[in-house]
């Protein structure tokens, strides 16, 4: 019998614990901040990556084999 019993206290006490758990993770400032810092991360993330493509191809621009690479690529593209 007393082994059931603390069973019965433990389940308690893992209950109340994932009760307190899902309370705070429910809550609107969590909700609030999660979407607050997810969304920065999206914002800097795409800015980053515009930064990365916008500095490659100003990179690549200005290299003397872009002119004989555009060259050729278009040569191979407007081929009948």
């Amino acid at each position: 019998m007393a082994k059931s019993k603390k069973k019965e206290t433990d389940v308690s006490v893992v209950l109340g614990e994932i009760d307190v758990a899902l309370k705070r993770q429910n809550s609107i400032l969590f909700i609030f901040v999660h979407g607050f810092v997810r969304g920065m991360g999206t914002a800097l993330g795409a800015a980053a990556l515009v930064a990365l493509v916008t500095s490659l191809t100003i990179h690549f621009a200005q290299s003397p084999q872009a002119a004989v690479f555009l060259d050729s690529f278009t040569t191979l593209i407007t081929a009948d």
